[in-house]
């Protein structure tokens, strides 16, 4: 198999022997030069190895003949290296030829590229000129939107200066028209159409002249806008007082010519006024509304006002006479009813068209309102003024103030709007409240003087404590009868609980306190207490039939029953002393009262309470009254109280030869005495005193005190005797059981028998 590269031939001998393998020839036989141009190192290396295994043999024996093996041999390889020059030279040839084809393309794309970026430079270059026409196009732009704007500017700077121009020139014309035709006319011109805008141009000069005083002769020119506006205000009075001129003249022709009951004389009254005040109400605002700046404007209104309400009276006076003779012959209870409601429906009217006229100020309607009530008044002062009744002047002070409270509540209750209208009857009735008031305060000290002052106790006087002796006796200390069925029983039996001087000083205060204005009360209070306190004093005095300590009982009772009651009335009557542990300078008496009555309410009432800087001297010395009446009180009752506990056991101070024998048929004797006298005792506190709280405290301190005369006696006696005198914690045990319940009395004889043991 012989093997064709080029020009070269080589056959299996020779490939064998250049080591070339079968693969690697049939190889060549398979690919061309391109495959050897891409694959050049393994071209290489078998170049190599054939110029190696040429080198071994010598070239000069290349022809030798007995070489001819060799020179077979030598031949493939010389054949094989010129085979690979070819090569070599084909593949140069080859690659210079890619070489040149890839340096033409490279060159043309070189050329295309520069032609690019000379264009690109181009176009870079107009687009930067295109940019600088641009920015001096936006600033040129710039600059003329700015000059537009300014000159639009000015433009509407120079209208806005040409309608003030105009404006002003406007105020100024007509400043000499609006002069002149004041001067020239009369009451007529209000009634024209052109009138109300004249006053705004009055009303826009004068103001155009207040704020730019910089202008030429400005005051001189808000003068004269002054001088034409007060005469316009001038000629709306006039004309007011004329439209109300004719409208009294011709109500009182109508009245003249035409007999109507009061009702149609009423109605057409009031729908005459009605009709012109729509009329003139826009005239009379026009002034209303310029008072704020225009002081002098404000005797206008007065005037017309004052000039309105004496019409009003003239027509209405003969309405409020009729109504009185109507009224004439009825009592002053009926009277003082039907007229309040006639006049507060007659001043409801009136202040209903007073508004319609006016809106600024109702001073001069009270005024005009207590004028119009005067009859009315003076009627009730001439008839009560001799008025002894007491409860006929109460009731006609009521009727008075049950109405101003009525309004007063219909007001709070009521959403009421700006248009309703709202008429405070307490300044209307002030004067004739005060006069019923001091009547009543003159009948009060009448009453007092005739029934506390002047009161001749008699046997029935006293018949409460005979009533009170059915309660049940056998009760402990605290009764068993609930509260509520308790109070139900003190409220039927008031009036035979108490002395009848007590009754009528807590009914005359009930009765007044109502009505009387604060200062008035508590004047009047106080001398009715004065006269309570001395009358009760009195009472306990003259009851002949009973013991000493019931009749300070008796005192006691009503006088803690009289500061219970005044209480009640907000008389700032009693205050305490500075050193008691509440703070009375934020809370009435009333709430200190209660705070202390708490705790010890017997110590309460034989403190020495003070009355605080302020008061006059007459209360001072009405509080000193009370404080030393009720202190002599207490003291004595307790005493007495004690007196038949005491009396059995201080015989030991006479016994001149004591016995242990003596000393404890004594103790016994006294034990047989308390168990006599205590239930009484206990009977007698229940019948005069209602606070069980009070009562338990009286006992303890009678306890107290007879455990402490005991042991005042124990020390006197010799030491045989103490264990004898020992046996008389039985007596104090006894006493508290028979006043107390069970655990006050263990706690009390507890407390006296380590007092008896000290003495031991």
């Amino acid at each position: 198999m012989v093997f064709y590269k080029g020009s070269c031939l080589m056959n299996e001998e020779s490939s064998e022997y250049l080591g070339l393998d079968t693969s690697v020839v049939n190889d060549f036989e398979e690919k061309d030069v391109s495959y050897l141009l891409k694959n050049k190192h393994i071209f290489s290396e078998k170049k190599e190895q054939i110029t190696r295994s040429l080198s071994l043999n010598d070239l000069k024996h290349v022809y030798e003949t007995f070489y001819f093996s060799q020179v077979a041999r030598n031949m493939n390889y010389y054949r094989s290296l010129v085979w690979s020059n070819e090569m070599e030279k084909s593949i140069q040839n080859q690659q210079d030829l890619h070489f040149r084809l890839f340096k033409k393309e490279y060159l043309e794309k070189i050329s295309i590229c520069e032609d690019l970026i000379t264009h690109v430079s181009k176009m870079f270059e107009k687009l930067r000129v295109i940019n600088i026409d641009l920015k001096k196009s936006y600033e040129n732009s710039h600059v003329f939107r700015n000059n537009y704007e300014k000159l639009e500017k000015e433009k509407q700077n120079a209208i806005l200066l040409k309608d003030q121009i105009r404006q002003n020139l406007e105020a100024y014309c007509s400043l000499d028209v609006i002069y002149k035709l004041l001067n020239t006319s009369g009451v007529e011109l209000i009634t024209k159409p052109e009138f109300f805008d004249m006053l705004k141009k009055l009303d826009k000069g004068s103001q155009m002249m207040k704020e730019h005083p910089e202008f030429k002769n400005s005051w001189i020119y808000r003068e004269k806008f002054e001088q034409c506006l007060t005469k316009a205000m001038t000629l709306i009075c006039v004309f007011f007082v004329q439209v109300i001129k004719e409208l009294n003249e011709g109500i009182n022709e109508d009245f003249s010519f035409k007999v109507s009951n009061n009702i149609n004389q009423t109605a057409f009254l009031y729908t005459k006024f009605r009709v012109r005040a729509i009329e003139l109400r826009p005239y009379i605002k026009e002034i209303e509304e310029r008072i704020k700046d225009h002081n002098e404007y404000n005797v206008m209104i007065n005037d017309c006002q004052k000039f309105y309400f004496g019409i009003r009276y003239k027509l209405v006076k003969p309405i409020i006479s009729q109504k009185l003779n109507e009224l004439s012959n009825e009592n002053i209870i009926r009277f003082s009813r039907i007229s309040i409601a006639f006049f507060t429906g007659l001043c409801f009217d009136e202040f209903s068209l007073f508004r319609d006229f006016f809106q600024n100020d109702d001073s001069k309607f009270y005024s005009y309102s207590q004028k119009l009530f005067e009859p009315i008044s003076t009627y009730l002062q001439s008839n009560l003024f001799k008025e002894t009744n007491l409860s006929l002047l109460c009731e006609v002070c009521s009727v008075f103030k049950v109405k101003i409270s009525e309004d007063s509540e219909n007001e709070n209750s009521l959403d009421i709007g700006q248009d309703c209208y709202k008429i405070d009857y307490s300044v209307i009735f002030n004067e004739i409240i005060q006069h019923i008031q001091s009547f009543i305060v003159v009948q009060v000290r009448n009453v007092a003087k005739l029934e506390i002052q002047n009161f001749i106790p008699s046997k029935n006087a006293f018949n409460f404590s005979k009533t009170l002796e059915k309660r049940d006796q056998s009760d402990s200390l605290l009764t068993k009868v609930s509260d509520v069925s308790k109070e139900e029983l003190y409220d039927s039996d008031l009036v035979i609980r108490w002395y009848p001087t007590l009754n009528k000083t807590i009914s005359l205060l009930s009765k007044i306190y109502p009505l009387l204005n604060t200062k008035s009360f508590n004047t009047v209070a106080y001398d009715i207490v004065n006269i309570c306190i001395s009358s009760l004093s009195h009472g306990s005095q003259v009851q002949t039939d009973i013991s000493m300590r019931d009749r300070q009982l008796f005192l006691v009772k009503h006088l803690l029953i009289l500061r219970n009651q005044i209480l009640e009335f907000n008389i700032d009557f009693f205050h305490f002393e500075k050193d008691v542990n509440i703070d009375t300078a934020n809370i009435s008496s009333w709430d200190v009262y209660n705070k202390l009555r708490l705790f010890n309410p017997l110590e309460l009432y034989k403190s020495a309470w003070s009355k605080i800087s302020g008061f006059s001297s007459t209360e001072r010395d009405i509080y000193n009254k009370f404080n030393t009446l009720l202190q002599t009180a207490i003291n004595a009752s307790i005493e007495h109280s004690l007196k038949p506990f005491i009396e059995p056991i201080q015989k030991i101070r006479k016994i001149k030869k004591l016995s242990n024998d003596s000393i404890e048929a004594i103790i016994n004797e006294s034990l047989i005495s308390i168990e006599k006298e205590a239930p009484l005792l206990r009977i007698t506190f229940l019948s005069y005193i209602e606070d069980s709280q009070i009562i338990h405290i009286f006992f303890i301190d009678i306890i107290d005190k007879f455990s402490k005369e005991l042991g005042d006696i124990g020390k006197c006696l010799s030491p045989e005797y103490l264990t004898t005198w020992s046996q008389t914690d039985q007596l104090i045990s006894c006493l508290s059981r028979l006043l107390l319940n069970n655990n006050s009395s263990e706690k009390v004889s507890k407390t006296a028998h380590q007092d008896i043991i000290m003495i031991h």
